[in-house]
């Protein structure tokens, strides 16, 4: 009923709310911080042969390790590389309060981007997360996407769904604040990225390979679930992304090896060094992107050019479709994870925005493209919604009212057969009735 629905829509839509608080909360702590070192509070005295801009300008507050107090109370700035003599500045116990040099002014529309962009990222997460939940739920609910293609996405839907969770709690201050929670995060967040790409590099080599084993009975092999070849494809994929993710967690907390290739991932609950971040996850992803476009242009060649043996045109249709469909979600998810792993090289901002356009659409054309088809429809519509077809009807028990519906209307035959005496007819009437 819609109540099921209803639950569905609410709690994946609580994911999305508790996501973008998260973020307010976060930026919030941090504007609360500015605030609390640029506007303590000065009484007249302190302003007392001191520069009359001080008054009026936007000011902002040093700690100690942000300048150098020369012995004449010459104060130097080195982030700015500037010098204020005393009456330029107000000593606020060990901080010194300046004025803001035009460079602050300089850097406060790249401040303002960043802030759009964290907003933007954290809601198409957010938007992902709610329609990635959606299909799991939908799969777990409907039998007919019970099947091994089925389940193949549904696990990577789950991939996807667990490394976007963890990668939001990386930017959660206590877990950022402690240093093995940001480890496991890190670590989590690879693992499940890496695992999705390998999901769908198992679903293009499963198409693959049909298309190349191509029979009059290659439709009826695509559907229903095989449980061995699903463990044999969990253990592809899991297990891949568990070597990788074993690999940097070792590199990370080994002695002796190259610095360059320690994530330390402490540090930022993330990839920090660029050469890590190739060697235990660009780099393997790249090659997994290659390897799945790859095998879709073996395919698109084999479907395409007519080399499929198979003679029935509804397996070829069906095959089409499942082909273009998967190659777009390659794409999409190829896409959007080149321009992620390019827009730090780069550091252009619009690609980071089309990252985070693209990092929503993910969940939302799975959900489209594999969640809203007729089938789903048809079972929600008959199962949750009681819409039956007019034509469809339902056996009950009999009830004494239908008993003398029935005697009533036998005797009423009986009567015209008496009448009329006529058996070829009126006897059929009877049986029927009977």
């Amino acid at each position: 009923m819609f109540a099921i629905i209803s639950y569905i829509i609410f709690f994946g839509a609580a994911i999305a709310v508790q996501c973008i608080s998260a973020s307010t909360q976060a930026s919030a702590t941090y504007d609360t911080y500015n605030d609390e070192s640029s506007h303590t509070m000065i009484v007249e005295e302190e302003y007392l042969n001191k520069h009359e801009s001080l008054k009026t300008c936007f000011s902002f507050d040093l700690e100690p390790d942000e300048y150098v107090m020369f012995p004449n109370k010459t104060a130097y700035v080195p982030t700015y590389n500037k010098t204020y003599e005393e009456e330029h500045y107000i000593l606020l116990g060990s901080n010194i309060r300046i004025c803001a040099p035009s460079e602050v002014f300089e850097e406060t529309p790249s401040q303002l981007t960043t802030v759009a962009l964290h907003y933007i990222s954290i809601i198409g997460i957010g938007v992902s997360l709610v329609f990635l939940l959606l299909h799991i739920i939908v799969f777990a609910v409907v039998p007919d996407l019970q099947n091994l293609p089925g389940y193949n996405l549904a696990s990577l839907c789950l991939s996807l769904f667990l490394s976007y969770l963890f990668m939001l709690l990386g930017t959660q201050e206590s877990v950022f604040r402690n240093n093995l929670a940001c480890t496991a995060v890190a670590v989590l967040t690879q693992f499940f990225f890496l695992g999705s790409f390998l999901w769908m590099f198992v679903m293009a080599f499963d198409l693959f390979r049909s298309i190349l084993n191509a029979t009059e009975n290659l439709r009826v092999s695509m559907k229903g679930f095989k449980p061995k070849k699903y463990i044999c494809n969990s253990l592809i994929s899991w297990g891949i992304s568990l070597l990788f993710a074993a690999a940097a967690l070792i590199a990370d907390n080994v002695d002796g090896i190259d610095e360059l290739y320690k994530p330390r991932f402490e540090e930022a609950c993330w990839f920090r060094s660029k050469v890590s971040l190739l060697a235990f996850f660009a780099g393997p992803l790249f090659a997994l992107i290659g390897v799945n476009f790859l095998l879709f242009g073996v395919t698109a060649y084999n479907i395409f050019s007519n080399r499929m043996k198979t003679g029935d045109s509804s397996n070829r249709a069906y095959l089409k479709k499942n082909y273009l469909t998967y190659l777009r979600l390659a794409v999409i998810m190829g896409v959007t994870w080149i321009t992620g792993l390019i827009a730090p090289m780069l550091n252009v901002v619009w690609l980071w925005y089309l990252f985070a356009i693209l990092n929503a659409f993910q969940g939302v054309f799975i959900f489209i493209a594999f969640t809203c088809t007729n089938k789903v429809k048809k079972y929600f519509k008959s199962n949750l919604l009681n819409i039956r077809r007019p034509s469809e009807q339902t056996l009950t028990a009999p009830t004494f009212q239908s008993y003398c519906f029935y005697a009533n209307s036998i005797e009423k035959d009986l009567d015209k057969f008496v009448e009329n005496k006529d058996k070829s007819n009126h006897v059929d009437t009877i049986v029927i009735h009977l």
